[in-house]
């Protein structure tokens, strides 16, 4: 170890141009993150994450020797190993490393001190979790928002999806697979338990709700974390549902497991997020935004696709919009289903009120929300760390 020491002492960050490992597991926004790195001037090599611990490890180092890495990057922690010797080593070799998270952490990680290290720089998409992962032992953490990774600069109308014009459609899954993922055989009791009408999403994140309420069923934080995981896909899919079923009939572009739920809505196969939901979301009178219960303050993609691909967008309320747009002039939002329905009919019958209002949203997407931006933003605050 003391060899490979020396030989990874080199200065990190000298150049303005970086040589960054991507640990790549083809999830949100990585190869569009990659293409921006390569945009912004930086060599990237893109290695899979695709390995068991040892053989992940072994490759990391593997291509850093041969490569020489500024600092690893990579999503959600993906590509090391739950006890953290990965973690561990990097850190011993004094290569950073910065994850974003896309995703809350603790279903990410659910023994979170384990990779802490001071070598280790996280940017969340969720503000309120900056304080929780400093006292798990992360010295350095920053917030940072998702953002489109679609071209402005493309028009999204196509006449395919015209039977939209006049209709409501909603574009996401069911969390139904996320669902089993997380899935174990008492889990499916203790939910029934969990009596979720007492959350207020507003006020408490779900985890810290689970946390709350069950906290004492369970041996460990570990433990307690994969069944919030198993809670955030189960209540994501029935808010959905619930959602969408006091609308007339709305159109779902989704996941084969929406005729299992009992939604009463026009059903089409799911899409590719780049290369059709734009021109959907261009084409249909009203874009739906029922993020996944595991948000607590934080946004998701729909918020920044919908609107810079030309489409209206009707979004649930988060705290973090307040800072990301104009509430009164840029946006327009639903606090509960019942607002949800109501925004729903008027501006199905109000085209130029859309209009605007889509216009404006658009142009504030393309001025602050472009995924290069966030990037080369990402990369200005992790400077000053790559060679502490």
């Amino acid at each position: 170890m003391s060899g490979l020491k020396e030989y990874f002492s080199y200065k990190k960050g000298a150049s303005e141009q970086l040589r960054i490992l991507y640990l790549n597991n083809n999830y949100f926004l990585q190869n569009e993150t990659i293409e921006v790195l390569n945009a912004l001037g930086h060599t990237v090599h893109s290695l899979p994450v695709d390995k068991g611990p040892k053989e992940m490890l072994d490759a990391i180092l593997k291509v850093s020797v041969a490569f020489k890495p500024d600092c690893i990057m990579g999503t959600n922690h993906m590509g090391f190993d739950p006890d953290g010797k990965i973690a561990s080593i990097l850190n011993e070799l004094q290569i950073p490393v910065l994850f974003w998270y896309l995703d809350d952490f603790r279903f990410i990680l659910q023994d979170v001190r384990k990779q802490a290290r001071p070598n280790t720089i996280i940017f969340s998409f969720e503000p309120t979790d900056l304080p929780v992962l400093k006292e798990f032992g992360f010295e350095h953490c920053f917030y940072l928002p998702t953002a489109t990774a679609l071209n402005p600069d493309i028009s999204f109308k196509n006449n395919r999806y015209a039977f939209l014009n006049n209709r409501v459609c909603f574009v996401g899954n069911t969390f139904y697979e996320a669902q089993e993922r997380w899935n174990h055989p008492t889990y499916p009791g203790l939910y029934k338990e969990l009596a979720l009408q007492r959350w207020n999403p507003a006020k408490q994140s779900l985890v810290s709700f689970i946390v709350q309420e069950q906290r004492q069923r369970f041996k460990s934080e570990a433990q307690l974390y994969h069944y919030a995981g198993y809670v955030a896909g189960r209540s994501t899919g029935e808010k959905r549902v619930e959602f969408l079923n006091v609308l007339d009939r709305p159109v779902v572009f989704g996941d084969a497991h929406w005729p299992e739920t009992g939604v009463q809505a026009e059903l089409h196969p799911p899409v590719d997020a780049h290369r059709a939901a734009p021109f959907i979301y261009n084409a249909s009178a009203v874009n739906l935004n029922i993020s996944s219960t595991q948000l607590h303050t934080s946004v998701n993609l729909r918020v920044f696709d919908i609107p810079l691909s030309g489409g209206f967008l009707l979004t649930d309320w988060k705290e973090t919009l307040a800072d990301l747009f104009d509430e009164k002039t840029e946006l327009t939002v639903y606090r509960s289903k019942e607002e949800m329905q109501d925004k729903v009919r008027y501006y199905l019958k109000h085209e130029t009120q859309r209009q605007i209002l889509a216009e404006r949203t658009a142009a504030r997407v393309r001025k602050d929300h472009l995924l290069l931006p966030r990037i080369r933003k990402m990369l200005d605050l992790a400077r000053p760390y790559l060679n502490a």
